[in-house]
């Protein structure tokens, strides 16, 4: 803990209850989690970092390399940064110009993000997909599928 005091006791850092959030800390977790009890002003930050760490958890990027690209027949896969997603970017087979693009979940993170909304950009910042994971993946026909920047990926997870 830091030496910043408050009625006679000591405030833990922003990074002791980070560690808290993410399973660290185990030795001095009862006592941080007693003084957030009793510190309105740490439980205001630690709940700030709780929404931070819930919003950024469903966050990942996609950057196509070789090892984590594979393309078969026209096919696009990518398998994102962080291992929750894979990218899959299908040309039709009738349309010169159209596909289709599923986001999929890796099948650890099947559970926990079923029925979230996902919401998948190329690198200009372009919306590709939007919609809510069903049953592990989210898919939606796009248009000008030969103008996506494939360059990077984002997806948002909410």
């Amino acid at each position: 803990m830091n030496d910043k005091q408050h009625d006679g006791g000591v405030h833990p850092s922003i990074s002791e209850m980070y560690a808290i959030l993410v399973g660290e800390q185990q030795g001095k977790r009862e006592s941080i989690i007693k003084h957030l009890v009793d510190c309105p002003k740490c439980l205001e930050i630690f709940n700030s970092l709780l929404d931070m760490r819930k919003e950024a958890h469903g966050l990942d990027i996609a950057v196509p390399k070789l090892a984590g690209t594979r393309a078969h027949q026209g096919v696009l896969r990518i398998d994102t940064e962080g291992g929750k997603y894979t990218i899959i970017v299908r040309p039709s087979l009738k349309a010169a110009q159209g596909g289709v693009i599923t986001v999929a979940l890796a099948p650890e993170y099947q559970e926990e993000l079923e029925g979230a909304w996902i919401l998948l950009k190329d690198r200009k910042g372009r919306p590709l997909i939007e919609g809510r994971i069903v049953n592990g993946q989210v898919s939606q026909r796009v248009e000008e599928i030969d103008t996506i920047d494939a360059e990077r990926f984002v997806i948002e997870c909410k």
